[in-house]
Formats: structure tokens, C-alpha cells, sequence
């Protein structure tokens, strides 16, 4: 007789298997080659390749990627000279403007790691993330300063960057704004001084200092701010390795993106992971141009944008093809340009699926992950061939299991438990949270929470969560 300790061998053979490579597509790769870089070294080799093509579009204007890398580099000269350095943090309270790229490559060079901050965040959690980061250094707009004036210099923030909309304009369209009454004002004045500065001011106080030390691959580069079981955020510390192995995986499992020659719209909001693998990075990896929209989901903003840009890629939650298809514009949009779309967030009614399609005639894809792995762990085959109901097949490199919720012990193919994930992807932990590191990282193999099954062809599907949120 089949002892307890033997039949959870077996099914772990089972899954050790990988049964999910039988059903990957042809043009999927089951491994991939990871080279041992840096967010800032990638960028320096796009550059290479397609320095002159636009990399980002914001209100008529196109930043190109040496444009970007120049910005980046003062940015980062300005922060060096300021004094941070590698292992510090620097937090961003930004929409999706040019500021918040220029932040992210700046503050990655250095081996200091970026924690996001939705706009919408309230002074109380501002103050939080602050704290809990430990983030000297603060970077939002004036249009949002009123809300961090009263938390920052009490939680410990030592400069704060403040800028405006029209900053990485041409200068005759920035004196143009402004005479034309067209640049947004904040509610109050702002107390520009020594601990306060303007981001212009910023930038150009890093002319000619030098940048000395340069991140390594395994830095940390995020601090993801995620939700709890608990209700309280805690931070996933994301590296270098574990952001562009995400890209490089998301990036293989779509042979229709051609580099150089793509456009996504980057509706999704920057301070989340999701936006930036599925933007920033896998954008960056490719070459792509993206239309900034800082305001979210602004309906008119988006059919004006997909107008003028002719989109190829749109990343997105259910909420916005739900509202996209149900807008009274969608009934005349020329939307065919729209190819890759990939949602997540949530799960994907597939009467959603097939509405969008209709549309755009392009494919609507459902993925799943979390802000632990980078975020991306499971998606839908680009081909078609997914099952309904299903998150699809784990990504290149990506083990999952379904183990027993209390014991960790796999169970048989087909039944319920709870879903751990092993690949590059995976966080180094919570951030000053080694006890409930411990909790969800065990023997290698990152404990989701989420109740989930295989089936026998390796296709996964959500079940349950293993606690209420």
C-alpha cells in the first residue's frame, strides 16, 4: 500500500514533469538565455539599436531613447551628488508622465531601488510608504505637492523634486503654455528653497558630477507595495534579474512583436508592476514607442490616442476593455491596429474576450500573477489554443505546484491546493519583513495564497483564495 509520504512524491513528479511545456506553442521557447545586466546596462543598449526612435509620446510631444537616456543620466547625476547611492530608496508620487521613466532609469543606475506610490494615495498612506521605505528622497508634481506637504518632512524625507507637466518639453512650447495660461497651477504655492526644488533645477545641479558605482544585476530596484492578508503594505524587494527576466519571458511568448517597430498604450498606472513589465520593460526590450496617459482611464483621451498613434499593443485590466467596448466611440473606431493585449488584475469574462476581439481583430490574452513575482508567472497561449476558464500555462523557466495548504505537500493532478511558483521572477523577500518572507518563501518555492488545479495537459485555473484579503 501507497504510504502518505510516497503519493506526495508522486505528485510531485507529476508537476516536476512540467506537463505544461506538451501544450506550449511551437514558437514558445521552454528555456531562455538571461544575460547578466542591469535595467540601466539594457537601456544603454536599446539606445545603441534605436537611440532615435521615439520612446515615449506625451501631449503631442515624443521623447526620443537617447532623449531619455540624457534625461536619465542627470537625474541620476543629481541624485549621486545629493548623496544617494546604492541600497537607498527613493520614492515616486507620479502619474504616468516623461517624469516617471526619467526617475526609474535614474534612480535604478545608481543600485537604489524605486518605490511607487499611487497618486491617488491619501496622507496617511504616503506617510506609510515613506516610512516604511525609508526614502530620503521624494519625486512628485506640483499638482500633487499639496498632498505630501504635511507628511514629508515629518516622516524623514530630506528632498523632495517637484515638477511640472510641461518639463521635458521643447522650451518655446513650455514659455508658449505657460503664456497661453494652458500649464495647470497648483492649489498653493510652493515652497521651493534648499530641501525643495524644482526638477529642472534638480537636473541641472548634476551637470558635471560623475557617477562612480553603477547597479549590479542582483540590487534591488523596486519596492512593490502590495496588499495584505493583513490589510497592512508591505514591499516585494524586486531586482534587477527578477524585472528583466520577467521581460524576457513576457517578451517570448508574443512572436508577433517586432522590434523597432511597435506602439503601446500606457493606460496602466507606472507605480504598479504590472505597467512596468508590461510597458517600461518589455517596451524597452523591444523598442517600443508608448503614449502616456496620466489620467487613467479617460475615454476620450484613449480613442483620440488610439486615433492619432495607431496602437499595436494595449496592456490592460478587465475594467478598461469592459469600458472600452461598451463606449458609444467603439461603434466607429478604427481599432485594427490593436494586436497584443494582455489582462490581468482580475479574472477575464470571456464575453469580454470576444467582444474585444470583435473589435480590434486582435488577440485578448489572460494572464496571471502577482506583485511577488514581477508580476507575470502565468498566461494564455498567443495561439488560441488556451482553454476557457483557465490562466493559462506558467511562463519559460516557471515551476508551479498545487500542495496541500497545511502541509505543503504536493497533491495529485486535478485536485485543489494551494498554488507556489518557483522561477527567476520571484522576489528576494519583503522588504524589513523577514518573518513573513519566511511565511510565503519556503525551500525555494513561493507560497501565493490563491487555491488553484492543474490539469493534465498543464493548464492552471484559480479556484479560491486561501484567505480573504
Amino acid at each position: 500500500m501507497q504510504t502518505q509520504s510516497s503519493r506526495a512524491q508522486d505528485a510531485a513528479a507529476a508537476y516536476d514533469a512540467r506537463p505544461w511545456l506538451r501544450s506550449y506553442p511551437p514558437h514558445v521557447p521552454h528555456s531562455l538565455t538571461y544575460p547578466h545586466q542591469s535595467v540601466w546596462q539594457t537601456l544603454l543598449g536599446v539606445v545603441d539599436t534605436f537611440g532615435d526612435r521615439p520612446a515615449f509620446v506625451f501631449q503631442g510631444e515624443s521623447l526620443s531613447y537617447s532623449d531619455m537616456l540624457r534625461h536619465s543620466q542627470r537625474f541620476s547625476a543629481a541624485l549621486s551628488k545629493a548623496g544617494v547611492c546604492r541600497g537607498d530608496r527613493v520614492l515616486a508620487f507620479l502619474p504616468n508622465v516623461p517624469h516617471f521613466p526619467v526617475v526609474y532609469y535614474g534612480t535604478l543606475r545608481l543600485g537604489a531601488a524605486l518605490a511607487g506610490v499611487s497618486p491617488r494615495s491619501v496622507e496617511r498612506e504616503l506617510e506609510s510608504a515613506i516610512r516604511d521605505s525609508g526614502a530620503k528622497t521624494v519625486i512628485t508634481l506640483d499638482l500633487l505637492y499639496d498632498k505630501i506637504s504635511r507628511v514629508w518632512e515629518a516622516a524623514g524625507v530630506e528632498n523632495v523634486i517637484v515638477g511640472s507637466v510641461v518639463d521635458f518639453m521643447p522650451a518655446w512650447k513650455r514659455l508658449a503654455a505657460r503664456l497661453a495660461r494652458k500649464v495647470p497651477v497648483p492649489t498653493a504655492p510652493i515652497p521651493y528653497g534648499r530641501r525643495v526644488h524644482r526638477m529642472r533645477d534638480f537636473l541641472a545641479s548634476g551637470r558635471g558630477w560623475s557617477v562612480t558605482e553603477e547597479a549590479r544585476p542582483d540590487d534591488v530596484a523596486l519596492l512593490q507595495y502590495t496588499g495584505g492578508t493583513t490589510g497592512l503594505p508591505k514591499a516585494a524587494m524586486l531586482t534587477h534579474e527578477n524585472l528583466l527576466s520577467n521581460a524576457r519571458q513576457g517578451r517570448a511568448l508574443f512572436p508577433a512583436l517586432k522590434e523597432g517597430n511597435e506602439t503601446i498604450m500606457g493606460i496602466l498606472p507606472f507605480f504598479h508592476i504590472y505597467a512596468v513589465t508590461l510597458v517600461l520593460n518589455i517596451g524597452l526590450l523591444v523598442g517600443a514607442r508608448t503614449v502616456l496617459f496620466p489620467k487613467g482611464l479617460d475615454m476620450a483621451e484613449i480613442f483620440d490616442g488610439i486615433r492619432r498613434y495607431r496602437p499595436t499593443v494595449f496592456p490592460g485590466v478587465p475594467t478598461v476593455y469592459v469600458s472600452l467596448i461598451n463606449d458609444r466611440r467603439s461603434k466607429s473606431a478604427d481599432m485594427s491596429s490593436i494586436e497584443i493585449c494582455v489582462s490581468g488584475g482580475a479574472p477575464l469574462p470571456i464575453e469580454v474576450k470576444r467582444d474585444f476581439e470583435a473589435l480590434t481583430h486582435g488577440h485578448l490574452l489572460e494572464a496571471y500573477g502577482l506583485s511577488e513575482t514581477s508580476p507575470v508567472t502565468h498566461c494564455q497561449p498567443y495561439d488560441g489554443s488556451g482553454k476557457v476558464g483557465s490562466i493559462g500555462l506558467t511562463l519559460p523557466d516557471t515551476d508551479a505546484r498545487i500542495v496541500d495548504a497545511d502541509t505543503g505537500e504536493a497533491v495529485p493532478v486535478g485536485s485543489d491546493g494551494e498554488l507556489v511558483i518557483r522561477g527567476p521572477q520571484v522576489m528576494r523577500g519583503y522588504w524589513n519583513r523577514p518573518e513573513e518572507t519566511a511565511d510565503v518563501l519556503r525551500n525555494g518555492w513561493l507560497h501565493t495564497g490563491d487555491i488553484a488545479r492543474m490539469d493534465d495537459d498543464g493548464y492552471f485555473y484559480i479556484v479560491d483564495r486561501k484567505k480573504d484579503l
